[in-house]
């Protein structure tokens, strides 16, 4: 597709969703080519139906707005890989103002995110979403940066050097009342953000964007292309100083083919220290510069200065102010007014119990139009506002008094003031709150007020019913112009993962002869009702120890089997062992399943050791290895760990004195303290007083046994055979080897005389 200026649109239309969605996994499979299939961890769905209604009648016209909302949220926690996302939402609204008017609105998204790469953490998202302008930690507190929507495609990619998004797509409004689902504006929008911090005290900021056909409210076309170019950065000069800087400017061609480029910037310092904050900058958008959509953007065609400090030299005493200057419509534009304003305020506070705690805020401020427009506009307001409260037991005590002035220097007779003071009290008991407050207020001229004059009672508290219920609610009423309303709500999480949420509000006033402003009504109802599934447990990375450095996360698994054939390896008629716990170096323990398998689905990448707990092995089997093994874990790898073992084998037998000359044959005894040598291996016994030894629970194999011939009597020697060469099978016992051994006899020479 072309755009009307004839440049190629990249454009994802609701037909095509299908193929968004298709082409979002193709790009997740370049990242996520697993060698093992990921194992899946907790995850939930919640679904619901959300309904609003608002109507209005004042002077016999009525206005009405509903929504109807469908939706649908998941999300899918893939162990060592990431979270999967989305949301997927319908809306049903109506408006009718004389006339009616109906939309139909979506909400699809798709969204996988935190994918480690190395030292980089990856996202992508198909379907609706939206970015911010600046994500500089530090702001001024008159800077707004609005949210833009879009429906398209976006990548992202944070390391500790670089954050950089590319997105792409179509702009997006909501005209509902909940702002639950969006449609297109016909607006395309493309283009990279990057953030990075080359050094600890330097932040930069540096985007691109490209759009085709911006419009505004109306669909009236503003710019057929627009490119915005922006840089911005952040400066920790000291340790409470920052200077902050922000420079942008467009390149776009209007709806009559005409080329416009314009600037906009602000630069300023702020000092944030313990007791002092203060900031201060000068801000220009020239009336030209086109941003991204005039929906979204918050300022144009103005400029000013603006400064603003809070001090707290004393814990318990705090004062603040701020100054605005500003001018608007800085081209002449028949229109628009022209204005230049200031506004200033000035604040103290105190809180020190057990005092009372005191506000106070005085505010002014002044707009007039330039001597260059011909409807002349010349104003001055000025306010005071202040509260003061005590709290006692479980009373509160409170006051507020609010003060305006208003003086029209064109219009004199729009001039008014208004004086309301307020007082009221509040009462907290367990789950129980109740309030009331009267006000009252009055205008100079009386009728400036009229139908707002005059007393104004309010009631009203709260209730947490139970752990799963809390209500609310309020009534009001105004004596004159008989203004009386209410509202009313429930917080109700049900049974079974239902929650219900439900508001409800009114307001009338009866309106006397020819009076306009209290002829009205109106009331709104909201209902939400949502359904919560889950499932699996949050698995958190084991074997990570305090300061090591994040590499990513593998997994470790393996069996416990009884290896009848002494493989190594679990066979098909091999059965495994439930309940054995198995455990990493940091503490992190899991126990086998029915089939002997135990797994930690998420390890931190590098080396461990992974250990057996035998304590719920049968004391007649052995471990065919060790009980212990060290392994290496690879980034999103799967490290295999198997502890087999097997039914012992025991050998027994007896080392005997061969019998004396002239000596029965049964007369051999048994020769103790001799050492029995097994081999391979180093399980050595010695004999008992009555030359039995034994080897119990050994891994059934082959074996040959000997004598230590240093630990055989004096003058003894071994009889063939000399070795014993033995093959239990598992659960054999050898029994009745016999060592023989000679003892020669000491012979005595007698020398004669």
């Amino acid at each position: 597709m072309k755009s009307p200026s004839g440049r190629p649109v990249f454009r994802i239309r609701m037909q095509n969703r299908f193929g968004v969605v298709t082409l979002f996994f193709a790009i997740q499979l370049l990242f996520t080519v697993p060698r093992t299939a990921p194992a899946i961890d907790q995850g939930g769905f919640e679904t619901g139906v959300i309904y609003d209604t608002i109507r209005y009648r004042t002077s016999g016209e009525e206005f009405s707005l509903y929504d109807l909302v469908g939706y649908a949220d998941f999300h899918q926690n893939i162990t060592n890989y990431g979270v999967l996302e989305g949301r997927v939402a319908w809306s049903d609204s109506e408006q009718s103002d004389g006339t009616v008017s109906k939309n139909e609105q979506t909400y699809e998204r798709l969204t996988f995110k935190d994918y480690h790469w190395g030292t980089s953490v990856l996202q992508a998202s198909a379907g609706d979403q939206s970015f911010q302008l600046s994500n500089l930690p530090v702001r001024f507190s008159n800077t707004f940066y609005p949210t833009f929507y879009f429906r398209g495609l976006s990548l992202g990619v944070t390391n500790p050097y670089l954050q950089m998004e590319v997105l792409g797509g179509g702009m997006t409004i909501s005209k509902g009342v909940l702002g639950e689902t969006f449609q297109e504006t016909g607006e395309d929008v493309y283009g990279v953000a990057a953030r990075t911090q080359p050094w600890q005290r330097l932040t930069l900021e540096g985007d691109f964007f490209h759009t085709e056909n911006e419009k505004d409210y109306t669909g009236k076309l503003l710019t057929r292309s627009n490119d915005v170019y922006r840089v911005a950065g952040e400066l920790q000069t000291w340790s409470k100083l920052y200077t902050l800087g922000e420079f942008m400017q467009s390149f776009s061609e209007d709806p009559d083919r005409k080329n416009e480029d314009d600037i906009a910037y602000r630069a300023g310092a702020i000092w944030r220290g313990d007791r002092l904050h203060l900031e201060g900058n000068y801000y220009y958008e020239g009336p030209d510069f086109h941003l991204l959509s005039p929906i979204y953007q918050a300022e144009q065609n103005v400029k000013g200065f603006f400064g603003a400090g809070d001090y707290n030299p004393w814990p318990f005493l705090g004062v603040s102010g701020s100054f605005n200057s500003a001018q608007n419509n800085l081209v002449v534009d028949p229109t628009k007014s022209i204005n230049e304003s200031e506004t200033r305020s000035f604040g103290l506070r105190f809180y020190r119990p057990p005092w009372p705690t005191f506000y106070w805020r005085y505010y002014s401020g002044d707009v007039a139009t330039r001597g260059d427009f011909p409807v002349a506009v010349h104003g001055q307001s000025q306010g005071h506002f202040a509260e003061l409260s005590k709290p006692f037991g479980f009373l509160e005590a409170y006051m507020r008094y609010e003060y305006f002035q208003y003086d029209d220097q064109v219009k004199t007779g729009d001039s008014y003031t208004k004086n309301s003071p307020l007082a009221g009290i509040r009462a907290t008991h367990k789950n129980i709150t109740v309030y009331g407050e009267a006000e009252y207020d009055s205008f100079s001229p009386a009728t400036q007020g009229q139908g707002s004059d005059g007393l104004f009672l309010k009631s009203g508290g709260s209730y947490a019913v139970s752990k799963n219920m809390f209500v609310y609610g309020e009534v009001n009423y105004r004596p004159n112009g008989e203004q009386y309303g209410g509202q009313v709500g429930i917080d109700w999480k049900l049974p079974q993962g239902f929650s219900l949420r439900a508001f409800g509000q009114g307001q009338t006033g009866k309106p006397g002869v020819g009076d306009f402003i209290n002829d009205y009504a109106s009331n709104q109802i909201s209902i939400r009702l949502t359904k919560t599934f889950s499932w699996g447990d949050k698995t958190a990375p084991a074997g990570m120890r305090s300061g090591e450095e994040w590499m990513g996360t593998g997994s470790i698994e393996g069996w416990v089997f009884d290896d009848k054939n002494l493989n190594g390896a679990l066979d098909r008629d091999e059965k495994g062992v439930e309940g054995v716990k198995i455990k990493l170096e940091d503490g992190s323990t899991v126990l086998t399943d029915k089939d002997g398998h135990y797994s930690f689905p998420s390890v931190g990448a590098g080396r461990h050791v992974v250990i057996l707990d035998a304590t719920r092995i049968p004391a007649a089997y052995t471990f065919v290895g060790a009980e212990t093994a060290t392994v290496e874990v690879k980034h999103r790898g799967s490290a295999r760990v198997d502890f087999p073992f097997v039914l012992g084998a025991g050998i027994r037998g007896r080392v005997l004195a061969a019998p004396k000359d002239g000596e029965k044959a049964d007369a051999a005894t048994g020769v103790p303290d001799v050492l029995v040598v097994l081999k391979p291996g180093d399980l050595n016994t010695y004999t008992d007083s009555k030359g039995n030894f034994s080897f119990d629970g050994i891994i059934p194999k082959q074996y040959e046994l000997s004598l230590a011939p240093e630990t055989l009597p004096e003058r003894a020697e071994v009889l063939a055979p000399q070795t014993l060469t033995v093959k239990p099978a598992p659960g054999d016992k050898t029994e009745g080897l016999q060592f023989i051994i000679h003892i020669k006899e000491r012979h005595v020479i007698f020398e004669g005389t």
